[in-house]
């Protein structure tokens, strides 16, 4: 029997089959070469329960759904990893570029704050497969209350660590051009964010072959499709600055059109409810110059670190002046039993 017809007459485990803690792990006979995930998609055939060919990877469940790619969550067999496994969309073949640039990139940049790649390859029908840690929290623009003001000391921590990730994408001499909050991905409990999503990244000082983007966090010059720039993915992140800080949009709503307009025009920055230290800092970083913003992204993590000490150096004064006084040392009482009470005075 053809291995394709193997897999369409086998039936489909129950529920508790599949989810159950000790499903065993069906393992091909020597004489089936053609795993099921090495094959063009059926819909009605989902992957669950499917082994990768040669990285051991187990696929569980379908996690998420993008425009070009399916997100499943799966585990790595033996190490029992949990990991996100993306696969192109069969009716997506304009998108393979997508994998194939991520792939490039995380292969290339190795940091706390940028997502960790741990396999990738190639389905028979020519669509590229990408494993990487899976990360379980909600993203910047899932938070609950997301349009509200958010603390501002852990807005600015956030905003350090996305520096960092982006440093390092920098330093590998890539350009991440769609920093946004959807691809700030928190984890350790909210205290971490991890950068995602580089499906549309370009070498540093190449340019990109058509307009990509998304319009509400993209730099004028990408507009133009300049050639990449490291100080656009700065410009994308001063307007998730202020977002996240104020509950509102730099750019104003409409369609894409208005929004890149908007961009090449200027932003005009609305202080109200930003540190008063933080507004010139993103204003350099809203300059349509690009050499008026900082030079890079470790020096505007260093200007984020400045903001926020002073930030909790006014946090501590103020919690001190509402507190009241400690009393001395000689005016307390030492409590000796349930009766006696002995004043500590000094020598």
């Amino acid at each position: 029997m053809h291995a394709v017809d193997a897999i369409r007459s086998r039936p489909e485990p129950t529920h508790a089959e599949s989810w159950g803690p000790d499903a065993p792990v069906r393992r091909a006979r020597a004489d089936e070469q053609t795993r099921p995930l090495d094959i063009p998609w059926p819909r009605r055939h989902p992957f669950t329960g499917r082994l990768l060919s040669h990285a051991a990877i187990r696929i569980d469940e379908r996690y998420a759904e993008g425009g070009t790619g399916i997100i499943y969550r799966a585990t790595r067999s033996g190490a029992g990893l949990p990991l996100a496994v993306k696969v192109l969309r069969p009716d997506c073949p304009n998108a393979r570029g997508s994998i194939r640039r991520e792939v490039e990139v995380l292969r290339e940049v190795s940091s706390p704050w940028v997502a960790r790649m741990e396999d990738a390859g190639m389905l028979e029908d020519g669509r590229r497969w990408l494993a990487m840690e899976l990360l379980e929290g909600p993203s910047l623009a899932e938070l609950p209350g997301s349009r509200r003001r958010i603390d501002r000391a852990r807005v600015l921590r956030w905003l350090r660590q996305a520096c960092l990730g982006l440093a390092a994408v920098h330093d590998a001499g890539w350009v991440h051009r769609d920093v946004k909050p959807s691809n700030l991905v928190l984890t350790r409990g909210m205290a971490q964010v991890v950068l995602i999503d580089f499906g549309i990244a370009e070498r540093l000082g190449q340019r990109s072959p058509s307009l990509s983007g998304t319009p509400d966090y993209m730099a004028p010059e990408q507009a133009r499709n300049a050639p990449a720039d490291p100080r656009s993915d700065l410009y994308a992140l001063a307007c998730c600055a202020y977002e996240l800080l104020t509950g509102r949009h730099l750019v104003p709503s409409g369609g894409s059109q208005e929004k890149i307009m908007a961009h090449l025009m200027g932003l005009t920055l609305d202080p109200t409810g930003l540190p008063p230290a933080l507004v010139p800092i993103l204003q350099r970083c809203l300059s349509l110059d690009v050499d008026q913003r900082p030079a890079d992204a470790r020096s505007l993590e260093a200007q984020l670190a400045w903001v926020q000490a002073r930030l909790d150096r006014r946090f501590v004064r103020a919690r001190t002046r509402h507190q009241p006084p400690r009393p001395r040392h000689e005016d307390t009482t030492c409590v000796m039993g349930p009766r006696d009470r002995l004043a500590f005075a000094p020598a």
